[in-house]
């Protein structure tokens, strides 16, 4: 029942554009902080985001708690895709953890939102079918990556400007914000 729900499916691969971004702090930052950078703590670095949620979470959604889910959502996909523009900024790891918190900023702003809302688009007896679901955008951002990664790497790391492979994974972002707002505007029928 679920896959007949087109519009639901749709915005679930939408939603994996945020999953593409957040992949790349595994894929392809490795290789950057090491041949790049040449920064061996990347360990270090991979917890920033992670840290920063656990410390950022109850703030940030206090301060965003009035706005409809797909304004969050959208809003958090900005803040992400805007934090991989700080990277060419310096090779510096603390731009680097920089741009890690404030994705983490644009993650904490969508993730509730977004479970929120897929449980309103469930008929009332399929909502944990649907929450099921919602891990899907996870799943189909890590298999995209794993192509996506692979070229940015190869195709940016041996060219004159690697930190340019950013720009890219930004643009992945800004375009899946901006379909989360077409997506919204064309399609979303309950409105605040």
């Amino acid at each position: 029942m679920v896959l007949r729900n087109q519009r639901f499916l749709l915005f679930l691969l939408i939603f994996s554009g945020f999953w593409i971004m957040f992949w790349q702090i595994f894929l392809a930052l490795p290789f950057y902080a090491k041949d790049v950078m040449h920064y061996g703590g990347y360990e270090t670095l991979e917890t920033v985001d992670s840290w920063a949620i656990i410390c950022l979470q109850v703030p940030v959604t206090a301060l965003t708690r009035r706005l409809r889910p797909i304004l969050a959502m959208a809003t958090g996909f900005a803040f992400a895709s805007a934090s991989w523009l700080l990277i060419p900024m310096s090779s510096s790891p603390w731009i680097v953890a920089l741009a890690l918190v404030v994705f983490a900023i644009g993650e904490t702003m969508q993730a509730p939102r977004y479970y929120e809302y897929v449980a309103s688009l469930a008929p009332p007896d399929q909502v944990g079918t649907y929450m099921g679901f919602a891990f899907l955008p996870v799943a189909i951002g890590a298999v995209i990556d794993a192509f996506l990664s692979k070229y940015l790497v190869s195709h940016y790391m041996m060219g004159p400007r690697p930190a340019s492979m950013w720009a890219a994974v930004s643009m992945v972002g800004f375009s899946a914000t901006l379909l989360l707002v077409m997506y919204d505007r064309l399609l979303h029928r309950d409105r605040d």
